[in-house]
């Protein structure tokens, strides 16, 4: 009896998943979305995004990313660089998918990506983290994608 209760519970043990994008509330979409990027390893890349939030917003921000790190971003409507002690808080697509996956951790009320079907990038995120509060939510739009600039 014993031995059957062993092998049950490591046949079991596989479909149970370990965390991360195992989920079972996570949109498929949003998991193979995030496969694409993963397995496309794009580290360099240049992007315009736009955040809404209820935070101080420059507009949108134009974003160069060289190996994975921010290497110059600049206020789009005004062309005025960031200074390059912020360019630390700039938005990359992996610190986008990481505000996704926290959001899943934290049993956000609502979660909506759509993404690029070539390189799987979020290319439009809006998350409220919880119904019935006001403010709480966050919003991304990224257009002007160019990989390996």
């Amino acid at each position: 009896m014993k031995r059957l209760m062993a092998l049950l519970v490591a046949a079991w043990l596989p479909l149970t998943g370990c965390g991360g994008d195992s989920d079972p509330d996570r949109d498929p979409t949003v998991t193979a979305a995030k496969q694409r990027w993963l397995d496309a390893n794009v580290r360099s890349y240049r992007f315009t995004y736009s955040m809404s939030c209820f935070c101080p917003s420059r507009g949108p921000i134009a974003v160069t990313v060289r190996d994975n790190l921010v290497i110059e971003a600049h206020a789009k409507e005004t062309g005025m660089a960031l200074p390059a002690e912020e360019l630390k808080s700039v938005q990359t697509i992996g610190r986008i998918f990481d505000r996704i996956d926290d959001a899943y951790a934290h049993k956000a009320s609502v979660i909506r990506v759509t993404a690029d079907q070539t390189y799987g990038y979020p290319t439009s995120v809006y998350i409220d983290y919880s119904g019935g509060f006001v403010d709480d939510e966050v919003g991304f739009t990224i257009v002007e994608f160019v990989a390996g600039a």
